[in-house]
This record gives C-alpha cells, sequence and structure tokens, in this order.
C-alpha cells in the first residue's frame, strides 16, 4: 500500500469519488496503472504544491447576489371575461388594452400569445 496525494478528482472501480488533494492509499498495482495518467501528485513536481495548495485553502464563499424586485404580474382586468378564440380581432384587442397590453400592430394570434404569457 502506498500513501498518495490525488492531483485530479478519480473514482476507483468499486469505491467512493476522491477528490484533488486528498491523501489515501492505494495498492501498489493500482499505483502503477494510474501514475502515468496524472492521478498522483508525484514528489517534485510543479503541481505538487499547487495542488496541495488548493486542498488545503479555505473555501471561497460568495455573497449572494442581490435580485433586483421585480414588477407584479398584471392580472386580468375585472369584470372582463376572456373572449372565446373564435372572437375577432377587435374584441381580443378590446380585452388585451383592459389588460394593459399594447395592441398597435399586433394578428390576432399575437395578442392572444401576449395574452397567455401574462395569465390573462
Amino acid at each position: 500500500m502506498r500513501l498518495v496525494t490525488l492531483a485530479k478528482s478519480i473514482r476507483f472501480p468499486g469505491g467512493p469519488l476522491h477528490k484533488p488533494g486528498k491523501q489515501i492509499e492505494v495498492e501498489d498495482s493500482l499505483f502503477d496503472e494510474y501514475v502515468d495518467k496524472g492521478v498522483f501528485v508525484v514528489e517534485g513536481s510543479d503541481e505538487d504544491s499547487d495542488v496541495v495548495a488548493a486542498a488545503s485553502s479555505a473555501p471561497v464563499v460568495e455573497e449572494p447576489a442581490t435580485v433586483p424586485e421585480l414588477e407584479p404580474e398584471p392580472t386580468p382586468a375585472a369584470g372582463v371575461e376572456r373572449p372565446k378564440m373564435t372572437a375577432t380581432v377587435d374584441v381580443w384587442r378590446e380585452y388585451a388594452e383592459a389588460n394593459g397590453v399594447k395592441t398597435t400592430g399586433l394578428s390576432k394570434k399575437e395578442i392572444i400569445g401576449a395574452m397567455d404569457s401574462i395569465g390573462a
């Protein structure tokens, strides 16, 4: 058995995932199989100090991002019922404008889509 420091994350067959910088004991056969693949920190390599330093440093805690306040979603206008799908474009325009949606240049299909997107 050998005590090694990992240079990369690895999951040996049938075992748990090990993170870089962790020291573990491995069988000589596993060491021989994985040492050429750069899995272990080899004494005197440039990676040696970087991996050990990264593993031993305290985790970086970031401040949570501030979330801007969202404007409340418009609700369907009180007393105005949603038109049937077969209603004319003019009826849909009235309904959309009563719910605060500008309909200039929109087709009936686009108006219905806009109303669906705001939940009206």
